[in-house]
């Protein structure tokens, strides 16, 4: 297999998340050339994803306010945007609305219809009016954070909401669940800058976590606290030691979407530890970043758990999603157990179809080892053999 990395130019096109590229501390930690099925997906994927979004080329279009409309209507919005409809999402989702997406406040569609190319200065601005408003507005705040580090740099993402930190007021105090999401967010941003970058923002937001846990001295230790947003800057100040003390914790565990920001080992070991997936638990690629190939052998035994309590048939595709990215043994060995087993079997089964090549001599080896796909694995060579999905 030839294995290729992405040029300057490339990065550029896919916006400022891919700016740094393969020197920043991200890359430099979780880059594994040919971990997914694409060099764009390789570097992707040591950078963050899911938790990071990609320009695409211009979309144009005959009514690209209604385009932008109907993509923002949905849960989590798609983590890849033409630009220009990147450009009129975010300031769209500066300005609010009411129901979406046919109930758009005026202003909204105003700040929706503007085509001009995104500003150097916008991102505070855009942060600054989002901000401004009750926290029952901020829509898509973190998917929001992503889009403005995409268009605009990571820097002024970090700056504006460390200057909303700073200002303080009722979203900032206390415990409130977006805006810990957003603070939350900065974590992946800040690992993502150049070196110099990355050190002025740390300095700025270790003063301003100080500063909070001067005022509140056990806002560290009082897992009551977990989502004060200010605690979650802890996240971004790469110490393993406080990440574990300010980390959000669920039943006196670590939240598994903090501790990827652990070292592997210690990474693994809550992993190995954690019991069966919750209601509201979601699977992550960034398991499987921070943990290698261990990560899928854990998951293997843990994906059936997923959508408990909601919905099981998009909790096994949103796994689906996550781990279909890698190129990995592992990665065929669970997914040939969605084939067998989930709610999502025919979309687990077009996975391993389309991926037959690097599939099949997997499968092959799982049949005739003791792996717990095993049984699994024998029934996705008989499906591939008939030629089409079951």
């Amino acid at each position: 297999m030839t294995v290729n990395r992405l040029g300057p130019a490339e990065r550029a096109l896919l916006g400022g998340a891919f700016a740094a590229g393969y020197a920043s501390e991200a890359a430099t930690r979780h880059f594994v050339a040919g971990l997914s099925f694409s060099a764009a997906n390789d570097l992707s994927l040591a950078l963050g994803w899911p938790f990071l979004l990609q320009l695409e080329p211009p979309a144009g279009g005959d009514d690209p306010v209604s385009d932008v409309l109907g993509r923002l209507n949905t849960t989590v919005p798609a983590r890849s945007w033409p630009v220009d409809l990147a450009t009129r999402a975010v300031r769209l989702l500066a300005s609010g609305y009411l129901k979406f997406p046919k109930e758009a406040k005026p202003e909204s569609l105003g700040a929706a219809a503007r085509s001009e190319p995104f500003a150097p200065n916008e991102t505070k601005q855009i942060l600054a009016t989002l901000f401004a408003r009750p926290v029952p507005g901020w829509r898509h705040g973190p998917w929001l954070l992503n889009a403005l580090e995409a268009l605009g740099g990571g820097a002024p993402v970090i700056d504006g909401v460390l200057d909303a930190l700073e200002v303080g007021g009722a979203a900032w105090e206390g415990v409130n669940a977006m805006p810990a999401s957003m603070v939350r967010r900065l974590a992946n941003i800040v690992r993502r800058l150049p070196d110099a970058e990355a050190r002025v923002a740390r300095e700025r937001a270790k003063a301003v976590l100080d500063r909070a846990v001067a005022a509140v001295p056990r806002l560290l230790d009082d897992d009551k606290l977990g989502l004060v947003p200010a605690r979650r800057l802890a996240l971004m100040l790469d110490d393993p030691e406080l990440i574990r003390r300010a980390a959000h914790k669920v039943g006196g565990e670590i939240a598994l979407h903090d501790a990827v920001l652990l070292p592997r080992d210690a990474f693994l070991d809550i992993l190995r530890k954690r019991g069966k997936p919750v209601e509201g638990a979601e699977a992550s690629a960034q398991y499987v970043v921070t943990g290698g190939s261990e990560a899928l052998d854990v998951e293997l035994e843990r994906w059936p758990a997923y959508g408990t309590g909601t919905d099981k048939a998009a909790g096994h595709a949103y796994a689906l999603d996550q781990y279909g990215k890698f190129r990995l043994p592992g990665a065929v060995a669970l997914i040939a157990d969605m084939a067998a087993k989930s709610a999502i079997k025919a979309d687990a089964m077009v996975w391993l179809s389309q991926h037959a090549d690097y599939a099949l001599p997997v499968l092959e080896s799982l049949v005739e080892s003791g792996s717990p796909a095993r049984a699994s694995a024998q029934k996705a060579l008989k499906e591939l053999a008939k030629g089409k999905p079951s």
